[in-house]
């Protein structure tokens, strides 16, 4: 959790600081067609049948069972040869379907070698994307997500200094997608090599092939609706903006993705170390391990919606400039998705791992039908706010199911009462505190001031953890 937690911080750093610069290298509307080239990449990774939830249950399960490390290797052999057919076929598939739907977006100022660098440059961080998917979900299934979080700071690293390049010599829109791009490549190089460095080099047979791939594909196969449908639900409102209300909304609105990126990342950062624990738990351990994992999510995932919802205009002007602060109110309105995604992230992956994915599937598909139809009619106001209205409603709406259905696997509530009242009211007084802040101040006195106060709570919160741990587990004598 601590590597999550550091890296993550990192990434989020990154996307937060990042943007505004990549903005002003490549100007607004430029970016906004990187912004849909790039969104569409991210929809077609989560397009992966389900392969890689697939693996991190699959591979579970095979541990519980006593699998040796010959038959892990073959299935890691099976596993990773279907990820590389179907990033193959993405690929593809990406490179016919996006330079038709960029066809419908207003982009006059723009030329053709635009289109082309951007589609190309997508096409390649789609495929790098999914093999980093690949090798990680392995990585996951082995308790060694922290490999994959170092790999995403020196990834980050890098970006940084690519822009730095650019900068300093020019490029604008070609020269930030190449810097992003290239920096994309060293989770999968890395993840990769770990990989290989505990597998060795695939082994195929078709006795392996049959034992394996067909099981992967009909389990994944299931995940995958859930997992792409969850995707759509949030990316799909991006095209929609795109064409509608054209790049400089699409830039906006991806400013608004990447802060909800963010809070979705953190809730996974704090849920996914417990993937271990809660495959692993014989049946009368889940219910205790799952509620640590279920409150942990809702201290996090409550904590930065708190501060979006408190700070968003502020944090738009003091971020991307006056030009932006339009997209304010619809970044408050966003922190009741972020609440929701901190409920659906720990109840989604107990029922993957425990229970029966397709509920989660199903849930998924309905909320993403939902808020389709939801953001549609909302264009019709012509307004970003209007859009993620219509997002976070559905979102908030649906949570309550998936904890229905977590509950039936665990045999209990994964959330115990007088935490989550007093959750309830500490989110009460930090949001008003953070408002008083936002009254008194200009945008970023408020921000560095919530900021630095964030920290000093989050750094006595690690020294109690660490306190309770060590008292928990003395070290041994002797």
């Amino acid at each position: 959790m601590s590597w999550n937690y550091g890296a993550g911080l990192t990434s989020i750093l990154g996307l937060v600081l990042l943007y505004p610069w990549a903005v002003a290298l490549a100007g607004a509307a430029p970016y906004g067609l990187w912004v849909l080239a790039f969104g569409a990449a991210q929809l077609l990774v989560m397009a992966d049948f389900g392969i890689g939830d697939g693996i991190v249950r699959q591979m579970g399960a095979m541990t519980r069972g006593g699998a040796g490390h010959l038959e892990l290797r073959r299935f890691v052999s099976v596993a990773l040869t279907l990820f590389i057919a179907v990033a193959l076929a993405l690929a593809g598939l990406y490179a016919v379907a996006v330079p038709l739907y960029l066809r419908t977006v207003p982009t006059d100022a723009l030329t053709a070698r635009d289109h082309h660098v951007v589609v190309v440059a997508g096409a390649l961080a789609l495929f790098l994307a999914l093999m980093a998917r690949a090798t990680n979900a392995v990585l996951w299934a082995q308790d060694r997500q922290d490999i994959e979080r170092k790999a995403t700071m020196a990834g980050m690293a890098l970006r940084v200094a690519g822009f730095a390049v650019v900068a300093a010599n020019g490029g604008g829109l070609h020269g930030v997608v190449v810097a992003e791009v290239v920096s994309a490549a060293v989770s999968p190089v890395v993840c990769g090599t770990a990989v290989a460095a505990r597998f060795g080099a695939p082994t195929l047979t078709r006795a392996a092939i049959g034992r394996y791939g067909g099981p992967l594909l009909r389990l994944g196969s299931v995940l995958f609706v859930g997992s792409l449908a969850a995707l759509l639900t949030f990316q799909l409102p991006l095209f929609v903006v795109g064409s509608t209300l054209g790049l400089v909304a699409a830039t906006a609105y991806g400013a608004l993705m990447r802060v909800y990126q963010s809070a979705r990342m953190i809730n996974s950062w704090t849920a996914n170390p417990f993937i271990h624990q809660l495959s692993s738990a014989e049946p009368h351990e889940l219910a205790g391990r799952a509620r640590t994992c279920f409150v942990a999510t809702a201290v996090a995932g409550t904590a930065i919606a708190v501060v979006c919802a408190g700070l968003a205009d502020e944090l738009l002007v003091a971020w991307l400039g006056q030009q932006f602060a339009f997209a304010g109110p619809a970044l408050a309105a966003l922190a009741v998705a972020m609440v929701a995604d901190a409920v659906v992230k720990p109840s989604a992956l107990v029922v993957n791992l425990r229970g029966r994915p397709v509920v989660v599937s199903l849930l998924h598909l309905a909320v993403c039908v939902l808020t389709i139809g939801a953001v549609w009619m909302a264009t019709r106001t012509g307004s970003l706010l209007g859009i993620v209205v219509a997002m976070s409603v559905v979102a908030a709406l649906f949570a309550p199911a998936y904890v229905v259905a977590a509950t039936r696997v665990i045999g209990a509530s994964p959330y115990p009462l007088r935490p989550m009242v007093a959750l309830l009211v500490v989110a009460a007084l930090a949001y008003a505190a953070i408002r008083g802040i936002a009254a008194v101040l200009a945008p970023w006195p408020a921000v560095l001031t919530v900021a630095g106060v964030g920290v000093v709570l989050l750094g006595a919160a690690a020294l109690v953890w660490r306190r309770r741990t060590r008292r928990a587990d003395p070290a041994p004598v002797g």
